[in-house]
């Protein structure tokens, strides 16, 4: 399982503009199920809307364990969540399954962690060769949609400078994220109308599939 949503009193811990914020419930209590069932959890970066799931859940027993945390994502838990909803204490820190790795971490046949801060300073990105020859780079929030890869555009720096991005270490990779774009189906945390299209094309499957193989 590739990160882990918010729950909407999670969201709503922000503040401002997103006390009013609607979280699909049916939703996210299906990604719960996923995150039970799970073989092994990791998270594209630490921000509460792809970790609150594996934090703010009564299921933190059972997901945990099996919850994969780099180091530099743990130090911003623990030191400088974006939400202070979300942050580790030391009583559940060891609990999760810490990782520490230079550029490449893999993690299951076809699967590779792929370290790239810049967004956050534990944000990875996760290749996936599937079983049916397509290979798929699961991104995160190295950009928000993906004109900014196709016209190499950063986020305004003012929301930059909000989510303490390194503006140099994202332009590197958004660069070689377009090198790559058409050998590898890149796919977009918050890009919505390029997952549909994913789908449309056969890429990806909407919804979640508990059969394990």
């Amino acid at each position: 399982m590739v990160d882990a949503g918010i729950d909407q009193s999670t969201i709503r811990a922000r503040g401002g503009i997103w006390t009013e914020t609607k979280i699909p419930q049916d939703g996210y209590e299906l990604a719960q199920k996923a995150l039970v069932d799970a073989r092994s959890i990791v998270v594209t970066h630490e921000h509460d809307d792809h970790v609150a799931g594996v934090i703010r859940t009564p299921s933190r027993d059972i997901i945990a364990p099996k919850t994969l945390l780099t180091r530099e994502q743990v130090r911003t838990l623990t030191e400088a969540p974006n939400n202070p909803v979300v942050r580790l204490d030391a009583t559940w820190r060891d609990k999760y399954c810490v990782i520490d790795y230079d550029l490449l971490y893999p993690l299951a046949p076809g699967v590779v962690l792929i370290k790239a801060p810049g967004h956050t300073p534990g944000s990875q990105m996760i290749y996936v060769h599937l079983a049916s020859g397509k290979e798929i780079l699961l991104i995160g929030d190295i950009t928000y949609v993906m004109a900014g890869i196709e016209l190499q555009r950063l986020k305004s720096e003012s929301m930059s400078k909000g989510l303490g991005e390194d503006r140099t270490a994202v332009q590197t990779e958004m660069g070689w994220l377009r090198k790559v774009k058409g050998k590898l189906n890149l796919v977009n945390s918050h890009d919505d109308d390029s997952i549909k299209a994913q789908i449309r094309q056969g890429v990806l499957e909407e919804g979640l599939e508990f059969q394990r193989p």
